[in-house]
């Protein structure tokens, strides 16, 4: 601030209103903004620098540059204020390179210190029932950017495949390394810490051995961060890991290995972002693996999004979600429901397209493109529902005893299902509610549907249930509902339609 007096006010004395009027001009100069200083650089973090070492040694509030390259990186502790920025081409990977191979027996070995055997989470259990454990273990193990798959054993190792003994410290892989980049994740993320107002935009981020629910990208401790313009791939647990009040915006996530973004946190804005093919490793969706999976929050909205050909639920708002808004995504080919809201308070869900979900289980309603279950209080509205040719169901809710906590029951009522467009594009798939306990909660309990329209094949298929029964057209809305419903026959399969729909531009 520049030195200020009212000197120059005596040679005015004469005139009335002279040191009012100096006191004036000197409350306007102390409003003004400093003259702008040149703006402080970024610290530039080259490929061979140790990360985590230069950030740790400046002041918090800092502003990073990645250069061009790998940076192989140890976990980064981000401090209040800290930027992070990439210069293009520049990858934070959580992987080493491994040389030293020794043919034996058809597979190639390695012996070396492997760290040692933790897990977390829960696997999908094989053809005969028995629950896997290989998805638990966070190391992965890929040639030439592609990952193998972890084996049970090393007597399963296939061409394919590979596998940890941390006991022996032998690592075996399926495949000949000569002339192959080998690469091994040890790495448990590349961004962690209690912090606010971090922001990491435009870096690639990939093959961090994070655990499930651990982020390679680990917000989770923080608040207000800003995640924009990143891409977050083939991270063994979740790719980005969300905390209050955060911002992930124009971020590419895929092909992680549970989770593409997961966490909890009031105000957390999740908004064009394209997130597909996640949970490659194994976890049983029902646990919890697929796309997007909110918990215990308020007021998230989740808009705008591209949720695609996910191994689970696409977007997944779970357990004490109040005030949720999920609007304007495109939600297609993700192995469960499309939109899920179970265990929870109010959302809306607005003006999504959502087409062919549901496909690794459609039976009762859990296969639905949009799926209501033990929530209240949501209004789903102005949807395009489109049910796959063979599997799949339209928009469903269920109703089970869950409390949770103990003792909190979380009834399905009060949801309202208006001015939906439904479309099954073949013989296959229901609309409606079901229950397995406490039946009066679902058919008594204010839930609704009216004003949609429906696209089947004809009016006599019984696409419908209610209280338990198989309903067509007629028996619908004998039971109350759609009193201003449309349907529309088509007369049997619309061949295409679902191709159509899922072949429109997603940005991956």
């Amino acid at each position: 601030m520049f030195p200020f007096t009212c000197g120059w006010a005596r040679s005015v004395s004469r005139l009335h209103g002279g040191a009012a009027l100096c006191t004036a001009v000197l409350l306007v100069a102390l409003a003004l903004p400093a003259a702008p200083s040149a703006a402080a650089q970024p610290v530039r973090i080259a490929p061979e620098a140790d990360a985590a070492s230069v950030v740790a040694g400046t002041a918090p509030g800092t502003s990073f540059r990645f250069e061009p390259g790998v940076h192989r990186v140890r976990t980064i502790r981000v401090r209040d204020g800290d930027r992070f920025e990439a210069a293009p081409g520049a990858v934070l990977s959580g992987a080493i390179t491994l040389e030293g191979f020794v043919a034996e027996a058809g597979r190639w070995v390695r012996d070396g210190d492997y760290g040692r055997a933790t897990g977390h989470g829960f696997c999908l259990p094989g053809h005969d029932g028995v629950r896997f454990t290989a998805c638990r273990m966070p190391e992965e193990v890929f040639v030439d950017d592609v990952p193998l798959r972890r084996a049970e054993t090393a007597d399963a190792v296939g061409p394919d495949a590979f596998h940890v003994h941390y006991e022996s410290g032998r690592l075996v892989i399926g495949l000949d390394p000569a002339g192959r980049r080998v690469e091994l994740s040890l790495v448990a993320s590349a961004f962690d810490g209690r912090a606010a107002d971090v922001v990491i935009r435009g870096l690639v981020i990939e093959k961090f051995a994070n655990h499930a629910q651990r982020g390679a990208i680990h917000g989770d401790d923080g608040e207000d961060w800003r995640i924009e313009d990143n891409t977050i791939r083939l991270n063994h647990g979740t790719g980005l890991r969300v905390g209050p009040g955060m911002r992930a915006r124009g971020n590419r996530i895929h092909d992680n290995g549970q989770l593409g973004l997961g966490g909890k946190g009031d105000g957390v804005r999740v908004e064009r972002n394209v997130i597909a093919r996640n949970n490659r490793a194994g976890f049983d969706p029902t646990w919890e693996g697929g796309g997007i999976k909110l918990v215990l929050s308020a007021g998230v909205v989740v808009r705008h999004n591209c949720v695609f050909d996910n191994d689970g639920s696409g977007i997944w708002t779970d357990i004490g979600i109040h005030d949720a808004h999920v609007a304007g995504n495109r939600v297609f080919g993700n192995r469960r429901p499309g939109i899920h809201h179970e265990v929870s308070g109010s959302a809306r869900i607005l003006d999504n397209l959502v087409v062919g979900n549901g496909h690794g289980d459609d039976r009762w309603l859990w296969g639905a493109q949009i799926l209501i279950q033990n929530a209240r209080d949501t209004l789903v509205a102005g949807n395009t529902v489109v049910v796959g040719p063979d599997r799949g169901n339209g928009i469903g809710m269920v109703h089970q005893r869950r409390d949770d906590p103990p003792g909190a029951p979380n009834p399905t009522t009060g949801n309202l299902i208006r001015d939906n467009l439904v479309v099954h594009a073949g013989a296959r798939g229901e609309t409606g509610a079901v229950a397995d306990a406490e039946l009066a909660v679902l058919y008594e309990g204010g839930n609704r549907f009216d004003r949609n329209h429906y696209v089947v094949a004809s009016a006599a298929e019984r696409r419908w249930t209610w209280r338990g029964a198989a309903r067509d057209w007629s028996g619908l809305r004998a039971a109350g509902h759609e009193a201003d419903g449309t349907l529309v026959e088509h007369g049997g399969t619309l061949d295409g339609v679902y191709e159509r729909f899922r072949s429109l531009p997603c940005g991956l």
